[in-house]
């Protein structure tokens, strides 16, 4: 459910926000959109029921992407599948999400990622959500977000991410987070230094409630300002970064998709 943002009466004919409210600037259905499989990288153009679209930028890094299959599907949304068997296959769908206002670098973001995955009773099947740069991959140093990662048979790992660098949430996960029957909800939350990651089993309204998990991604290593976030604010868009692996050669299956993207934003505030 979206947010909708309280307003005061400010005595004038334009209301005044409260201060450190969320409001929604940008969101990506994607149920209903137009089936279709990508079978080349690079920018893909999906059209979603509302007959708006969306870019999603096809890469990989390993194997081919016509090994699984990869793209737009009505019932389940933004796909990345990959079968049991086959040699290495990881797929990188950054998706664009259009955001108005502009965001500046120094407003407060959250992004909200609904999303399933089934990973399989491998050993290594990974499902991963965040954010990450306009050029970005999962494994950018920017890159701000949660890796779900089988450790054995029917055992997956929760664990937030920033980078290359993993932190573990929780050692193991519900049987509905990992076999693609619990839709999930991330949410990658930047304020002021802090990088913060959320998971509920849920759908929830952000600050509604207490999360399922929470796991402090932390912030750059250097400079004053370190973790502020800048990297990951684009101006008129925010990049979502959706990855999907089955966890090597002969690896197990990884079927991963995404339902919907909400991004939030506030002005950055301080109590004195």
């Amino acid at each position: 459910m979206p947010i909708v943002p309280i307003f005061p009466d400010s005595g004038g004919t334009t209301p005044a926000p409260v201060v450190g409210a969320w409001t929604s600037i940008g969101s990506i259905d994607f149920l209903g959109c137009t089936p279709q499989t990508f079978t080349t990288t690079g920018a893909k153009t999906v059209t979603l029921a509302s007959a708006a679209t969306v870019t999603v930028n096809v890469s990989m890094s390993v194997g081919s992407v016509t090994t699984g299959t990869a793209g737009a599907d009505a019932t389940r949304g933004l796909i990345a599948d990959v079968p049991v068997g086959v040699a290495s296959t990881a797929y990188q769908l950054r998706v664009t999400v259009p955001v108005s206002p502009s965001i500046a670098v120094t407003d407060d973001l959250l992004c909200v990622i609904s999303w399933r995955g089934n990973l399989g009773t491998g050993t290594n099947q990974r499902g991963l959500v965040g954010l990450t740069t306009s050029t970005g991959t999962e494994s950018s140093s920017e890159f701000s977000g949660l890796l779900l990662q089988n450790t054995a048979t029917n055992v997956v790992k929760l664990q937030t991410r920033k980078g290359t660098s993993v932190a573990d949430t929780v050692a193991s996960v519900p049987t509905g987070m990992r076999d693609g029957t619990t839709l999930l909800q991330s949410e990658v939350r930047v304020v002021g230094a802090l990088r913060t990651h959320f998971t509920s089993t849920f759908a929830r309204d952000v600050d509604s409630g207490t999360p399922t998990y929470v796991g402090d991604i932390g912030s750059n290593s250097t400079g004053p300002d370190a973790g502020l976030g800048a990297p990951l604010f684009s101006g008129a868009n925010v990049y979502v970064m959706f990855y999907s692996w089955n966890g090597g050669s002969s690896g197990g299956s990884s079927q991963c998709a995404i339902e919907q993207i909400t991004v939030y934003a506030r002005p950055s505030y301080r109590v004195p």
